[in-house]
């Protein structure tokens, strides 16, 4: 049998890792209920105008 001071960490760790569970699922849901922000794609460095080259 363990002692009372163990009982007390293993709640203890159950607790935590049940918190940490119900945050993943939040997050989770979270990210199913909101779309992803709309990103514009990166032109590459190549196809970007050159604006200062022409002043001068």
């Amino acid at each position: 049998m363990p002692t009372s001071t163990e009982m007390i960490r293993r709640k203890r760790e159950a607790d935590a890792w049940e918190e940490r569970m119900q945050r993943i699922r939040a997050a989770e849901a979270a990210k199913r209920e909101w779309p992803a922000p709309f990103v514009p794609p990166v032109e590459p460095e190549s196809e970007k105008k050159n604006v200062g080259a022409d002043r001068g």
